[in-house]
């Protein structure tokens, strides 16, 4: 402000100079904010909160929540500490989960919820104990898990090996049981997997060897006797799982681990769990105004998206599978009407919602969903398209060429073209005529029965 004022003040007087100077230095964060308000207000969103709350509310009483990241830890944090919301589940960070003062934390009750189970003392994983336990198999066969960690804990020279940081203690088996406590196991797996209930759960470790966070989720298996239920959330990485994702079942946000083989037809993680997964998704979650159009949302809140719409169409499609085509209908519906496309794009994860709808009979459903796939991915090839090659968008020309290869298999699959017809669009009205036959069409006829020439067009 004093530059434009001394510049100001060598041509107009000082009273002047002194006015306009500070017009023109108030004029400049007023423009900042006009132009930019919209992008940093937050007023009116939840998501933050209501996303945690169904993260927590996925769990059943007392559970362990094995959590990764800032989003998916931070929230939760807050609605228990400030909204009280579940306050029985204990929510375990696995990244802090490296550290003693945290998991000194976690061996403390906290809230309504009791400590986690655990054999180790604070002398056993204090810093440089035990960061990084190397694997060194002993055994070919399946070992107990709570044998294990009391190997990896004895102080018994026997139990050490000469490694490059001195005598340490190893890991002697990659492949590892865990006893099942079967009477507890029937009070929470659906009927329809009790009779898959196993005597043991059997899982083989990855690597050469384990941090301490993962030796720290081998002492909780070891040590909770199937009384507390534990969960994965579903945005922690598929090495945080340790082999253990053969036996989860997605019971909302989270993969409950469960004493069976929960192998799912789809070929996604986990078993689906529909009437826990229905009561949740449908009847109980809420997103925080995902579905408000006036809201502004960053990429971090979108990119969760994709997640949510991915589980309404796992849901939709186990409960198509055992014949509930009410509830399938239903929660689709709900999918569409939480996470519309005017707020969040369709992406990759939106095909199977197509798919379902059709197989359902809800053709005019499945149509119009189609038909914005169709329009939103076609804009977006021909605009990457029109950069040089090489310009760093070779992985964004990937996902849109594999979109489009996706909605042309649907389009055949469901046999959805009607070639007998010549489609026109004649200022914003579509017609399809056969000879002299010419006949009125909704835009999503249209736009189907004109997509694969358009997008032949342009390979």
């Amino acid at each position: 402000m004093l530059g434009i004022y001394d510049f100001l003040s060598k041509r107009i007087n000082s009273t002047a100079s002194a006015g306009l100077a500070t017009i023109l230095a108030l004029s400049i964060p007023t423009l900042m904010a006009a132009e930019n308000w919209d992008d940093h207000d937050r007023g009116g969103r939840s998501t933050a909160l209501e996303v945690a709350k169904n993260y927590l509310e996925s769990c059943d009483k007392n559970a362990i929540l094995f959590t990764n990241g800032d989003n998916d830890t931070f929230p939760l944090w807050y609605a228990q500490e400030v909204e009280g919301i579940r306050t029985d589940i204990k929510v375990v960070n696995l990244s802090l989960f490296n550290t003693p003062w945290y998991i000194d934390q976690m061996k403390r009750a906290s809230y309504d919820a009791p400590p986690i189970p655990s054999s180790l003392e604070h002398d056993d994983y204090r810093a440089g104990m035990r960061d990084y336990t190397p694997i060194n198999e002993r055994f070919k066969d399946f070992v107990e898990v709570k044998d294990v960690v009391n190997f990896i804990n004895s102080k018994s020279a026997k139990a050490k090996i000469n490694t490059s940081a001195g005598l340490r203690n190893y890991c002697p088996a990659k492949k590892l049981k865990l006893t099942v406590n079967k009477e507890i196991a029937k009070t929470f797996v659906p009927e329809e997997y009790q009779d898959k209930i196993v005597d043991e759960i059997r899982w083989t470790l990855k690597g050469n060897g384990i941090y301490k966070n993962k030796l720290m989720v081998l002492d909780i298996l070891a040590h909770f006797n199937w009384e507390r239920p534990i969960y994965f959330a579903i945005t922690v990485g598929r090495d945080n799982f340790m082999g253990l994702e053969k036996y989860f079942q997605l019971e909302g946000l989270a993969y409950r681990l469960v004493p069976y083989v929960a192998k799912s037809p789809d070929g996604q993680t986990g078993v689906v769990n529909t009437d826990k997964m229905y009561d949740r998704l449908v009847t109980r979650f809420e997103w925080g105004g995902l579905n408000n159009t006036d809201l502004y949302f960053d990429e971090t809140n979108t990119r969760m998206v994709m997640n949510f719409r991915n589980n309404y169409s796992r849901l939709a499609e186990s409960l198509l599978q055992k014949g509930d085509t009410a509830r399938a209908i239903e929660t689709l519906d709900k999918c569409m009407v939480e996470f519309p496309r005017d707020v969040v794009n369709l992406s990759y994860f939106a095909l199977p919602i197509i798919d379902i709808y059709y197989k359902l009979g809800e053709n005019e459903k499945g149509k119009k969903v189609l038909a914005i796939m169709i329009d939103d991915y076609l804009t977006e090839i021909k605009y990457l398209k029109a950069f040089d090659k090489g310009s760093g968008l070779k992985r964004n020309m990937e996902i849109t060429g594999q979109v489009l290869g996706s909605l042309v298999r649907i389009l055949q699959i469901h046999k959805l073209e009607d070639l007998s017809f010549t489609y026109t669009d004649e200022d914003g009205v579509y017609f399809k005529s056969k000879g002299e036959n010419k006949e009125e069409i909704d835009y999503s006829t249209y736009r189907i029965n004109t997509f694969m020439d358009e997008y032949l067009s342009i390979q």
